[in-house]
């Protein structure tokens, strides 16, 4: 179900790539971010 769920995703990547680069810029910002507070902690 959700490997399904995921292929749709990425065929919809794929057909909206100006989606693609805000998504990934927001996700890098926050593992870093979550990263950075468990090193502060």
């Amino acid at each position: 179900m959700a490997k399904n769920l995921f292929s749709k995703f990425e065929l919809f990547l794929i057909e909206h790539p100006k989606f693609l680069l805000p998504m990934l810029i927001h996700y890098e910002n926050a593992s870093f971010l979550t990263i950075s507070r468990d090193v502060c902690n």
